[in-house]
Parts: structure tokens; sequence; C-alpha cells
């Protein structure tokens, strides 16, 4: 009987042993924070590099010309070369026949026209350009926002799932010994078969485990990859502990939400576009004033006839005043269209509060309940951890069977499991609540 303990003790101590290095060895791999990673998603991220474009566009639309204040310039030369065959006849009956007859001009002009009033319709255009940019620039940032909550959620999936394949690798570390004592047991005659095959079963199970959380591991390294716009199997690690959960304020995160969440922001700025549209509509009952001036050069050269060429050079200006009179009520149904449309805006604002409101108290919830959670499955899995150790002392003496112990095994397993997702969850609805308040910065 002291062999047996004598190979158990020094069995279990490599074990132990053995984990210790692995922890070291995972400890001075090389890590990379979540900080880093997402600074790298800022520069390269394909839907945030298509997204600042987008926010390009709008800067460069947004001008006083786009807007119709400047006038418009333009220049043009036509040569006209005719060769006629024709007949006149005068008003005392007399006729003339001409053949051959050569005709040619040439009218070069520079003409600019400057709208001076569209019935506001440019001062509302040029506000409807800086609230679309405004409105870019909060898109841009809504779409960061989206890349820095899916980034989190991976990393932080990522950093549960190797702290589970390090309970995985303790739970196969035991397995194994198990196995190894069930067959020197088997060999001495101390147990059965069916111990054996047992343990052996138990240690094929919890080795197909590990591989699957290697899979797991491997998948979600190439999801970050990819949201970072690069090749899928570049291998990094993440570090193994998380960041401590700060004390989030319900009441002040919830009025800094009706304020600064991006979403509503948007909804914001999609309302004031739609009243710019619909003030822009009235300038279609209003007149409009040109300023127009050209200076032209005009030269034409005849072949017959008592005119031999004509030349006309010089300046033109002035002003011109037209009113749409009626044009089968269009003005008034574009009028119409956009009251409604603006109407649909302010209701669409409504909706998108009402709905930011939900998620916040559902997330603020989820939160909370995740946070006990952790209180309860850490005193869960410290109880479950001493309740291991004991089985592994029960079982070295033959005094618990191999399905009670597997049991125990199983229950420390769930317990570690169940504190690691609901570290998850808390840190995945902190984030979500820090975004629906506004509070990210980036």
């Amino acid at each position: 009987m002291m062999l047996f303990n004598k190979a158990i003790i020094s069995s279990f101590f490599c074990l132990i042993f053995l984990l210790a290095v692995g922890e070291l060895n995972a400890q001075n791999s090389d890590t990379v924070s979540f900080e880093v990673l997402f600074a790298e998603a800022l520069e390269n991220n394909f839907g945030l590099l298509i997204s600042k474009n987008t926010v390009e566009i709008l800067k460069l639309n947004n001008t006083y010309g786009n807007a119709g204040f400047l006038p418009t310039m333009g220049a043009g030369i036509i040569s006209n070369n005719s060769v006629l065959d024709g007949k006149t006849v005068n008003s005392d009956g007399t006729e003339m026949e001409y053949s051959g007859k050569k005709n040619s001009s040439i009218d070069a002009y520079v003409l600019m026209n400057w709208t001076l009033f569209d019935g506001t319709k440019m001062f509302v255009t040029k506000d409807r350009l800086n609230e679309m940019e405004k409105m870019g620039t909060i898109g841009l940032q809504l779409e960061i926002e989206a890349v820095y909550v899916q980034l989190a959620s991976l990393y932080y999936a990522l950093m549960q799932e190797q702290k589970l394949a390090q309970v995985l690798q303790y739970t196969m570390g035991i397995s194994k010994f198990r196995f190894e004592l069930a067959d020197k047991k088997y060999r001495l005659g101390a147990a059965s078969e069916i111990d054996r095959i047992q343990a052996s079963i138990d240690l094929s199970n919890d080795s197909s485990l590990f591989i699957k959380q290697e899979t797991r591991i491997a998948n979600l390294k190439a999801d970050i990859n990819h949201w970072l716009g690069r090749s899928p199997d570049i291998q990094f690690a993440v570090p193994m502990e998380m960041d401590r959960f700060p004390e989030l304020n319900y009441s002040d995160l919830e009025s800094q939400m009706e304020k600064e969440n991006r979403v509503l922001l948007l909804a914001k700025y999609r309302v004031q576009i739609k009243k710019l549209e619909l003030d822009q509509t009235t300038s279609s009952f209003l007149p409009t004033l040109d300023l127009f001036a050209d200076y032209d050069y005009y030269h034409s050269r005849y072949s017959s006839g008592q005119i031999d060429w004509t030349q006309n050079v010089g300046p033109t200006a002035g002003l011109k005043l037209s009113y749409s009179l009626f044009n089968g009520f269009n003005d008034s149904r574009k009028r119409q269209i956009a009251k409604v449309e603006y109407q649909t805006a302010q209701l669409e604002e409504e909706s998108e509060w009402n709905t930011i409101k939900l998620q916040w108290y559902q997330t603020y919830n989820t939160y909370i309940s995740a946070m006990k959670q952790i209180k309860l499955e850490t005193e869960n899995m410290g109880n479950a951890r001493k309740n291991l150790h004991f089985a592994i002392e029960l079982y070295q003496r033959g005094a618990i069977n191999e399905i009670d112990f597997r049991e125990i095994q199983r229950k420390e397993f769930d317990a570690e499991s169940k504190l690691l997702y609901s570290q998850y969850y808390a840190k995945i609805a902190e984030i979500q609540l820090l975004q629906l308040s506004g509070s990210l910065k980036f």
C-alpha cells in the first residue's frame, strides 16, 4: 500500500509541476493588449476605411459652390461654314438665283451667370450640406464604436477561452493521473478492468474537449485578425487576467445617454436634414433673380451680295427675373412629400430613443445579474476546488469509486466554466452600457 501512495504522490506532484510550468510559459509569452489591437483596427479595418472615404466625400461636397452661392462661367467658340444653292424672289417679281454661295462665321464668347436670389434655396442647401457632413462624422464614430464593441467581444471571449483551455489542461491532467492509478491497480489486481476502462474513456473525452477548445481559440484569433484586416493565420496571445469591473452609476450614464448616444444623435441629424429639405421646398414658390454677362466676338463673311463681312465685338450684361406660374402642382406635391418625410424622421427618432431605453434597461439588468453571478460562482468554484482536492485524497485511498470521483471532477470543471462565462457576460454588458451612454472614447 505504501508503494501505491508513493507512486500516487509522486505522480500528483509531477502533475502540479507541469501545470505550473505551463502557466509560467503562458505568462512569459508575448501578449497583445486590446488597445494595440484596436489601434490596428482603426488603421486597417476595411469597413472603417470605407466609412472614412464616405466622410471625405461629404466634406468635399460641403462647399459654397455646391450650394449655389458662386457664379458660373464658360467660354466657347463656334465656327460655321456653308455652301448654298438658292433662289430669291423680290416683291416686284424679279428673281435671282445663286449657286455655290459660300458663307463663314466665327463666334467666340465668355459667359458668366450668377444667381443672386433663388428663394433662399442656396442658404438652406449650405445648411443641409453642413448637417450632412456632421451626420457623416457621427456615422463614422458609430462605425468605429461598432468595431470597438465587436473586437472587444472577440478579445474577451478569447481571453476566457484561453483560461478555459488551462482548466481543461488541469482536468485532463487529473484524468491522466486517474487512468495511471487505475491501470496500476488493475495490473496489481486491486481494481477491476471496468474502472480502468472508465478512466480511459474519461481521459479520451477530456482530450477531445481540449482539442475542440484549441480549435475554438484558433477560430477566435482568425475572427480578430479579420477585423484587423490581416491574414487569419497570424498568431498572437492576449493577457490571461481581465480588468477589474468599474462601478457604473446608473442615473449618471442614463442622463448622458440622451445627449451623447451616437445612434440617437444620428437620428437627430436626420430630423434636422428633413426639416431643411422641407424649408428648401419654399424656394419653389419664390422668384429667381440672375445676373448674367458675356463678352462676345462675332465675325461673318459672305461670298456674294452687297455685304462682304460683318463683325461684332463687345460685352453684354443684364438681369433676369423668372417666376414659375404653374407646373402641374408639382411644387405643392413636393412640399407635401417633404412634410411627411419630416414627420417620419421625427417618429423614427422617437422610435430609436424608445429602443435605446429598452436596450439600456435590459443591458443594465444583465450587468447586475452577471456581477451577482460572479460573486456566487467565485464562492462555488472555491468549494468545488476543495471538494476535488478531498476527492483526490479519498480516491487515492480507494474510499470513492470512479463514478463519484468523475462527478466531483465534472462539477469542479462546471464551476470554473460558469465563473469564466459570468465574467465574460459582465464585461460585455459593461462595454455595451458604455456604448449606449456614449462613453466609449477613441
